[in-house]
């Protein structure tokens, strides 16, 4: 099998998506036991919240945890948005 060409994610074209998930984080940092954490700090984790949501959606999946997948349905539905490149709302909006 071929070797998988992988994106360097620190490219500065990710930026707006880091963008979009650092404003999700924020938005929900009580959902993820962060409720005293500030901006600043979610911000410079993101890919660390990322990967811990992943595999722990990827976790309640295998075993069916029905409740998780309800709770944390807010980052499953803009990691679909991300998929289907689906506009972010304003930062003011």
């Amino acid at each position: 099998m071929p070797a998988t060409h992988l994106p360097d994610l620190n490219d500065p074209a990710f930026a707006p998506i880091r963008a979009r998930l650092a404003r999700l984080y924020i938005e929900h940092r009580e959902a993820l036991g962060a409720a005293h954490t500030s901006d600043e700090v979610i911000v410079q984790r993101v890919d660390d919240i990322t990967t811990v949501l992943i595999l722990a959606i990827r976790r309640a999946l295998i075993e069916k945890d029905a409740d998780f997948l309800q709770r944390y349905s807010w980052f499953t539905d803009a990691a679909m948005d991300l998929l289907n490149d689906v506009p972010a709302k304003p930062l003011d909006g």
